[in-house]
C-alpha cells in the first residue's frame, strides 16, 4: 500500500519530485518558523502599546452628539449619553472594560501568553531537530517532513486561538480545538509516512583506524596458520598497515575454521 503511494507520487511529479520535495521542506520550516515567533511578536508590540499609554476600549458612533468614541458601560465617553444597548452586548462591553482597566489580568494575561509562546516555540524546535531531514533522506521524506511542519504550525495556531485569552466564544474556541486535533491527527500521519519513506541507512562493515600511506593504501599484516594433519588453516590478522603500523586486537580464537 505505501509502496504504491511513493511510486504513484514519483510518476506523478517525476524527475521534478527533488525539487518540489526541497521547496514543500523549506517552505514548511519558514511558515512552522514564523508561527512560533508571530506570539513573542505580538507579546511584544502588546507591551510596547501599553508603555505608549493606549489602552483596548469599545469604540461606536453615539446618536445623541454624532461622535465616534470609546464606550464605558454603555454610555458615550463624550456626552454619557446612554446608548440602550442589548443587555448581552452592555454585559460584554462593562466586562471588557473591567478587565482592561486592571493591571493585575493584563499581567496575568500577558505571563499566560508568554508561557503558551514559549511552550509552543520549544515544541516547533523539538521538531526542527528531530524531524530534520537529512541530505540523503530521499526526496519524498523531505516532502512528507515540509507537510507536517505545516500541520504542526496549523495545529498550534488552532490551539492557541482556543486557549487564548482573547475575546471568543465558546462555539468559536471549540471550533479551534477540532481544527487542532484535525491538524495532530494529519501530523502523525505524515510523520508515519515520513519515516516509511525514508531509505534504509547502510550498514558499516567495517572501520579502519589507521591513516592510509602515500599512496592512499592501507595493507594489512597476518599469520597463516596451518593444520599438516587435519588439513584445516586459519588467518590471523596482526596489523594495519598505512602511514603508521596499528596492531588488531583480536578475542581468543574459538575453533578452526
Amino acid at each position: 500500500m505505501l509502496r504504491l503511494l511513493f511510486q504513484s507520487l514519483e510518476s506523478l511529479f517525476g524527475a521534478g519530485l527533488d525539487d518540489v520535495a526541497r521547496v514543500v521542506y523549506l517552505a514548511g520550516a519558514l511558515v512552522l518558523v514564523l508561527a512560533a515567533l508571530r506570539p513573542l511578536w505580538g507579546l511584544w508590540a502588546d507591551w510596547r502599546t501599553e508603555r505608549a499609554g493606549l489602552e483596548e476600549r469599545w469604540v461606536g458612533v453615539c446618536p445623541a452628539c454624532g461622535l465616534s468614541g470609546p464606550l464605558w458601560r454603555g454610555t458615550c465617553s463624550a456626552c454619557g449619553a446612554d446608548r440602550r444597548l442589548p443587555w448581552v452586548v452592555r454585559w460584554r462591553t462593562r466586562g471588557s472594560a473591567r478587565l482592561a482597566s486592571s493591571l493585575a489580568w493584563r499581567r496575568a494575561a500577558r505571563a499566560y501568553r508568554l508561557a503558551g509562546a514559549l511552550l509552543f516555540a520549544g515544541v516547533a524546535g523539538s521538531a526542527l531537530w528531530t524531524i530534520v531531514s537529512p541530505p540523503g533522506g530521499g526526496a519524498l521524506h523531505r516532502l512528507f517532513a515540509g507537510l507536517g511542519f505545516l500541520a504542526l504550525a496549523a495545529a498550534g495556531v488552532a490551539f492557541g486561538r482556543a486557549l487564548g485569552p482573547a475575546r471568543r466564544g465558546i462555539v468559536a474556541r471549540a471550533g479551534h480545538v477540532l481544527h487542532g486535533m484535525a491538524a495532530v491527527g494529519l501530523l502523525a500521519v505524515l510523520l508515519f509516512l515520513a519515516s516509511a519513506a525514508r531509505p534504509p541507512a547502510e550498514p558499516r562493515l567495517v572501520a579502519l583506524a589507521p591513516r592510509p600511506n602515500a599512496e592512499g593504501e592501507v595493507g594489512i599484516e597476518y599469520l597463516q596458520l596451518d593444520h599438516e594433519l587435519l588439513g584445516f588453516r586459519r588467518i590471523v590478522p596482526l596489523a594495519y598497515l598505512g602511514a603508521e603500523r596499528t596492531p588488531v586486537e583480536l578475542a581468543t580464537p574459538v575453533r578452526w575454521a
